[in-house]
């Protein structure tokens, strides 16, 4: 309807300028951790990976501390199919922040999706050996032992490796 298209336009409008004015504030003060970080999330929703990287990166190189910035790292690197880089993002969330349930959850998909991807087989063959997939089991039932919002991502992430 008319009504949710202009709501819909508004709330486009409004995220627009957020973006605008946390890019305003880090031309400011480019070592300004939370607006670099929030522009990150920001970009990351609007499906701006390679800003997004950028501005986590500059999170980190302020507070190499921030475990939920390497998370969010990941995540931009991760749906820039950059896979390696995403890894190692997620790990460093997860050695800063040994009980961050969503950076385990992501290490451990995007070694999934790594190992998925080096397993295609050719034409009529068939998946060759999945056993290295059992590794990821003890990262899972860590990330699924934390009381934490993503207990059900945790759940359902162990669920694909014994699947």
């Amino acid at each position: 309807s008319q009504s949710e298209t202009s709501s819909f336009t508004a709330k486009q409008e409004c995220f627009q300028g957020a973006i605008r004015f946390l890019r305003y504030s880090v031309n400011i003060d480019a070592s300004h951790k939370l607006a670099n970080f929030h522009l990150g999330v920001l970009q990351l929703r609007a499906n701006h990976q390679e800003e997004a990287v950028a501005s986590f990166l500059a999170v980190v190189r302020i507070d190499p501390q921030f475990a939920e910035a390497y998370n969010n790292l990941g995540v931009a690197y991760s749906l820039s199919s950059q896979h390696s880089e995403a890894l190692a993002a997620f790990e460093e969330a997860e050695r800063l922040s040994p009980d961050m349930q969503q950076a385990i959850c992501n290490m451990c998909l995007t070694r999934l999706h790594i190992g998925m991807l080096a397993q295609q087989p050719g034409p009529g063959a068939s998946l060759r050996d999945l056993s290295w997939i059992s590794d990821l089991i003890p990262a899972m039932s860590r990330a699924v032992a934390v009381p934490g919002p993503s207990t059900a991502l945790a759940h359902s992430v162990r669920g694909l490796c014994y699947h």
